[in-house]
């Protein structure tokens, strides 16, 4: 299974080896060859014109997807929290929104593998006035594991 780093550090090698291949493969050709002219400037320059573009490619394929754009960047199932679980609470500290543990235990088949120091309890304040508490899970941290909303 390659994970996020492995492509990132795979993809790279690739284009190195592909551009290394572009760029021998003239000389190996020309220095075979009886009898032809003497190769002048000419392959030097085509093979700094296939890096330039081989360059453009890769930097244009890593800001596609080696970003921090969100949307274009792929995030695995037991990542993506489902976005019904967002939910607004009214606590003793004003409106805050949090992801409901009884939810995500409904929702989401990887409950068990969230981050334990993202979870906290806090107090509710009911329809009624009574003060409740609830096990919730702060999306900033979860954020900061990796972990994605998906919209419902």
């Amino acid at each position: 299974m390659q994970t996020a780093l492995s492509r990132m550090i795979l993809r790279p090698l690739i284009a190195i080896a592909i551009a290394a291949s572009l760029v021998l493969s003239p000389v190996s050709t020309t220095s075979l060859q009886a009898h032809s002219r003497p190769a002048g400037n000419d392959n030097f320059v085509a093979a700094l014109v296939a890096l330039g573009l081989l360059g453009l490619i890769i930097t244009n394929e890593a800001g596609k997807n080696g970003g921090h754009s969100g949307a274009s960047q792929w995030v695995p199932a037991s990542k993506r929290l489902p976005g019904q679980c967002l939910k607004t609470y009214r606590t003793t500290v004003g409106n805050k929104a949090f992801f409901g543990k009884s939810c995500l235990r409904n929702n989401f088949r990887w409950w068990r593998n969230l981050p334990q120091r993202c979870e906290r309890t806090i107090r509710i304040v009911k329809r009624n006035g009574h003060i409740a508490s609830r096990k919730v899970y702060r999306p900033r941290c979860l954020l900061d594991y990796g972990y994605r909303v998906e919209p419902y």
